[in-house]
């Protein structure tokens, strides 16, 4: 049965900020940030005297561990057509950043061999772009929307089986997605 322990005492700091409002009758915007700091505040061994963590270390093993920066902005640009239908543009920029660390998995072989994946990174900073036109009549919305607009395609979520073999996988983000919604909204307005 294998033994579970403690990585030791975190630390984790942050701050989301979101701010939005109509710049014109038209127009709305919006910006999200986000932002944190998660590292170990002390350095741990197991029982057996091999090394678990290293005070500064980042908090999770790679690559699952949190960008620290996050940010998303919107736009969205209403038209008001005749029997009070109206048509919205909107657009989306979607950006996440690169976790420097260092991480548990960057220890010296020996002290946390388990978790010893040098090569292993996280996922690079990326962004992605989205749109969307949106109509409505009454209660109904129909959109028409493409997902990841510039097709882009980050290697993320590496991943070695062993540090025997230098073989890795990764994946990606979906493809350019293009697609229609609909929507009605029932009950009393």
């Amino acid at each position: 049965m294998p033994a579970s322990v403690n990585a030791g005492e975190a630390v984790f700091k942050g701050f989301d900020l979101s701010v939005h409002g109509a710049l014109t009758r038209e127009l709305t915007a919006g910006v999200n940030v986000g932002y944190v700091d998660a590292s170990y505040t002390q350095t741990l061994f197991a029982s057996s005297g091999a090394q678990l963590t290293q005070a500064g270390d980042t908090v999770g093993i790679t690559p699952q561990v949190n960008a620290p920066w996050n940010a998303n902005a919107w736009l969205d640009y209403g038209i008001a057509l005749a029997d009070g239908d109206k048509l919205v543009l909107r657009g989306e920029y979607k950006w996440k950043s690169h976790n420097k660390g260092p991480y548990v998995t960057n220890l010296p072989q020996g002290s946390a061999a388990a978790n010893y994946y040098p090569n292993v990174q996280a996922d690079p900073s990326y962004s992605i772009t989205n749109a969307r036109i949106t109509y409505t009549r009454g209660r109904t919305d129909l959109g028409f929307y493409v997902e990841n607009v510039f097709n882009t395609h980050p290697l993320l979520q590496m991943n070695q089986e062993s540090t025997a073999v230098d073989f890795y996988t990764y994946s990606t983000l979906a493809p350019r997605t293009f697609g229609l919604s609909a929507n009605y909204k029932f009950g009393a307005e």
